[in-house]
């Protein structure tokens, strides 16, 4: 049993309840080149994988599940998450995981979690279902809101990736545009919804004025 978090402290007490449901930990590791090298050292070993899409700690959560999958295709994979943000969701749905289990139920949760993937089985838990339900509300009425300021198509992407908390550069890889076409494009959608900052287009976008000012 391998554990990958970007908080060590948590990584840690994972351990210890790991180790009390009879799994052995070999190792465990808090930044990308640690979790890179256990990983390869024990191809065999079902992961414990908690991180964002795009983290400050040094952990590229989506980037590592998939460099995992593609090194052992068999990896068994358990995503731990939180109720984070959008981007923590989209990693969370795009990694190619057995299994998804929300922090705050570790303890009551993850026997049955890990007797799953030890059977090679999905192990899906209900507060992943609840979240998912939440966010794709969300992403509809985002959709909604693009439409209604009549963003472009491109707009849209644009705007979609900076809610995932994406850079200019790390977009237009995406989209195979110059990292400065990016920025264009998020400057028009800026004008198209009346802010000033790239901070305050998502904050309109996921917050509209009208839902938070008083009747």
């Amino acid at each position: 049993m391998l554990i990958i978090h970007e908080r060590l402290v948590v990584a840690e007490g994972v351990a210890v309840m790991v180790q009390r449901n009879g799994f052995r930990v070999p190792a465990l590791a808090s930044d990308e080149p640690e979790a890179q090298r256990m990983i390869t050292e024990h191809e065999d070993a079902l992961v414990i994988l908690g991180a964002g899409s795009t983290s400050d700690q040094g952990i590229d959560g989506h980037r590592l599940a998939v460099w995992a999958i593609s090194v052992h295709p068999k990896r068994r994979l358990l995503v731990l998450f939180d109720d984070g943000n959008l981007s923590r969701f989209s990693f969370m749905v795009r990694a190619p995981a057995m299994g998804y289990l929300h922090e705050d139920r570790l303890a009551s949760e993850l026997p049955d979690a890990l007797n799953a993937l030890a059977k090679n089985r999905f192990y899906i838990s209900e507060a992943f279902t609840a979240l998912m339900r939440n966010e794709l509300s969300l992403v509809n009425a985002i959709c909604s809101r693009c439409e209604q300021a009549g963003l472009s198509f491109r707009q849209r992407q644009v705007v979609h990736y900076l809610i995932m908390g994406l850079r200019y550069r790390q977009i237009g890889a995406r989209l195979h545009i110059s990292a400065s076409t990016v920025e264009t494009h998020c400057r028009r959608a800026r004008e198209a919804l009346d802010v000033e900052s790239t901070a305050a287009l998502i904050q309109a976008l996921l917050w509209p004025p009208s839902a938070n000012s008083p009747e």
